[in-house]
């Protein structure tokens, strides 16, 4: 299976930097192909049009740029989802993966 890209977009990419560590970390351990970044809201949209991204999870304060990530992705397979607040908030980086990875059609023990 040839490697899945996910950004994480939030208002500064800090908080989704604490998120992604967590993510990386299950990642790495289940030797899964996905690479995963943060990217914040200003500089994402650039990012995305540019990178082959797979997954563009946009975090409960950037909820409102969905439809603008949509328009700029027509043209590309790229899927774009929120994440669920409480997930977002308690940093469930689990229940976050799980989403992302059936997005993506990932089998994975979660």
């Amino acid at each position: 299976m040839e490697s899945k890209v996910i950004v994480i977009v939030c208002t500064l990419g800090m908080s989704s930097s604490m998120l992604i560590s967590k993510m990386q970390q299950y990642i790495y351990e289940s030797n899964l192909p996905v690479k995963i970044l943060a990217v914040s809201s200003e500089e994402a949209l650039k990012y995305v049009s540019s990178h082959q991204v797979d997954l563009v999870l946009l975090s409960p304060q950037v909820r409102f740029l969905k439809n603008e990530f949509v328009e700029t992705l027509t043209n590309q397979p790229t899927k774009v989802e929120t994440i669920n607040m409480s997930d977002y908030g308690l940093l469930d980086s689990r229940n976050i993966l799980k989403q992302a990875f059936q997005l993506l059609a990932i089998d994975s023990p979660l």
